[in-house]
């Protein structure tokens, strides 16, 4: 009995290493920035005094994202116009007094939206009764704008976002379990910030607050001074592809006449929301994923559909075009960036030690303007994301979760690809091809505007052609669900695809095509010297043509023209595994 007990541990410890081996590969891991931390805060400064801090946060937080997803960029937002001015240390929160009118009557706080401060006192109560006022207004404000970037994903599109293809996320500690569904970056937030006794004039938040109506030079010059640089200022303009603008930010673009670097289309779809330039109206920042943190905004700033003119001019300038590019055709390099820039942004001019206070009323500086001294000098790190902490139940749950999120993803494409194929004849298929391609092209411009090339499509749906066609087409959803495993353990072929490629301006002539495209008939000699000239080697041409796995043969191709017998007048696969893609063609040729 004992030995059949260690036995089944021994497997089943061996299953879940696997498991953890494979997830690590195609799960992203959360963006982590290089960014130094200024003196006084810390990763671990609540870890004692409220070591539940961001759970209470982002419990609430995904409440009310459920309830209304445009509070996301509100919060995050109310971040930026917070550290621009002063610093981040909840200046912004504050009412006015008799002093002077406050932040928030400012002309670029106006359009703060009055929920975003609600929300955050809110969350201060509910982090203050169960953890003492030990955790400033400046700090949850900052974890609320992180979190309205990674929630704002998880709870905006839901299961169409599992089904688009975006790779899940597990975050974990000793008492919570998150997951994101789709890409968004999730990065640690240094804390300790404490709360400034006053708020700026007005003078000094419009000197501090770049207008949309700001061209690069200007927005350069502004973010200069707080030791942000090109790619900084790029990607926090990136924080617009969430949420909202006025039509008193753009109209000047629209009357009296259209701006020459806005899409006309664009221009005639923004005057039906915006008819007059003093209309009271907003539109979306984003019109591609509105409601989704992704690269999409500088999708729209390449096909001049930005906004504002402070959004379109990087795409116009010299300086940040490349910048905005690159971000526009590689997410992963864009929430790298912006997670360094938020890094930067979230520690300027910071309050700490014993400086500022910890306010009891976000909005109200304390009655006696004392402060409350943290609990915690000496921080010591209880736990790491990057390490799977919990039971052996609680990690093989949160693996779990990574394979069938993948597998979801893959059979959802299955059904659509492989399921189709099983109720067509190969052959009509393969007639479609083209088609199919020009189907994709369509598809994919309809989404990012014509920033794809024919070429590259074809190269993708090549990949995919292997990866998705390796399970077999007579296969129910439920069997190919399952034949999904044995994909992700790497039983098929899957790789990434170096992307970049143009169309060509001229098709081959009819004897070019012929010298490059070794027949059927062709002995080993005549593909091993048409390849050499393409730079292939013989295990290039083995290889290659185990493509041959799957597919059908002609009896053209393989028969003598002069003997043709009906028997041999078909085009169905051959027996054995025609519809794989796996190692048996080899097999064949050996039996």
């Amino acid at each position: 009995m004992a030995t059949s007990v260690a036995s089944f541990n021994s497997k089943f410890y061996l299953v879940i290493s696997s498991l953890l081996l494979v997830t690590s590969h195609f799960c992203v891991t959360e963006a982590q920035s290089s960014v130094p931390i200024v003196e006084g805060l810390s990763w671990s400064f609540y870890d004692s005094s409220c070591p539940k801090l961001e759970s209470i946060v982002r419990k609430q937080l995904q409440k009310v994202f459920k309830n209304d997803i445009g509070h996301a960029p509100g919060l995050l937002r109310l971040h930026f116009h917070d550290c621009f001015v002063q610093g981040c240390e909840g200046s912004v929160l504050l009412d006015g007094s008799s002093s002077g009118p406050s932040e928030k009557d400012a002309p670029p706080n106006l359009s703060l939206r009055p929920e975003a401060f609600k929300i955050i006192n809110d969350l201060r109560r509910r982090v203050h009764k169960q953890c003492g006022r030990v955790v400033s207004c400046s700090d949850i404000t900052a974890l609320a704008a992180r979190d309205a970037v990674f929630l704002n994903l998880t709870l905006g599109h839901g299961v169409c976002n599992v089904l688009s293809g975006e790779m899940v996320r597990v975050y974990m500690n000793p008492s919570s379990v998150y997951i994101n569904w789709s890409g968004g970056p999730y990065y640690d937030v240094a804390l300790g910030r404490r709360d400034t006794l006053n708020f700026a004039s007005r003078n000094v938040t419009l000197a501090n607050l770049p207008a949309p109506t700001s061209n690069t030079s200007a927005l350069l010059t502004s973010l200069a001074t707080k030791n942000l640089d090109a790619t900084d200022v790029v990607a926090l303009s990136g924080g617009h592809t969430i949420g909202i603008g006025h039509c008193s930010s753009f109209t000047g673009r629209l009357y009296p006449t259209q701006d020459a670097n806005m899409d006309k289309t664009f221009a005639t779809n923004l005057k039906v929301v915006c008819p007059t330039a003093t209309t009271n109206a907003t539109t979306v920042l984003d019109i591609r994923s509105p409601n989704v943190f992704d690269n999409k905004y500088y999708v729209d700033l390449m096909n001049r559909q930005g906004l504002f003119t402070s959004d379109q001019d990087l795409y116009t300038d010299r300086r940040t075009r490349g910048i905005v590019t690159s971000f526009a055709v590689n997410q992963t390099l864009f929430f790298e960036k912006f997670v360094d820039a938020m890094m930067k942004m979230g520690q300027l001019n910071v309050l700490t030690g014993n400086q500022g206070e910890i306010r009891a009323n976000c909005s109200v500086r304390n009655s006696n303007g004392a402060f409350l001294a943290s609990d915690v000098d000496e921080p010591e790190e209880k736990w790491s994301k990057d390490t799977v902490g919990g039971s052996v139940f609680t990690t093989f749950l949160i693996v779990f979760l990574y394979v069938v999120r993948d597998v979801m993803v893959r059979c959802y494409l299955m059904d659509r690809i492989v399921g189709r194929a099983r109720r067509m004849h190969l052959q009509i298929l393969r007639a479609q091809a083209f088609k199919i391609i020009d189907d994709l092209r369509k598809r994919v411009h309809e989404e990012c505007g014509r920033v794809v090339s024919c070429a590259d499509i074809v190269v993708l749906a090549a990949r995919d052609a292997v990866f998705l066609v390796s399970s077999k087409a007579n296969m129910s959803s439920l069997a190919r669900c399952i034949n999904c495993l044995f994909v992700i353990v790497g039983r098929w072929p899957d790789y990434d695809v170096p992307l970049g490629r143009k169309d060509g301006l001229n098709f081959a002539a009819r004897d070019a095509t012929l010298a490059n495209l070794p027949s059927p008939t062709s002995n080993a000699s005549a593909i091993l010297s048409s390849l050499a000239t393409q730079n292939l080697d013989a295990t290039d041409v083995v290889d290659l043509s185990g493509g041959y796995t799957i597919g059908i043969g002609h009896c053209s191709s393989f028969t003598l023209a002069s003997f043709r017998p009906k028997i041999l007048q078909w085009t169905k696969p051959l027996p054995m595994t025609s519809s794989t893609f796996d190692s048996k063609i080899t097999s064949t040729m050996l039996t």
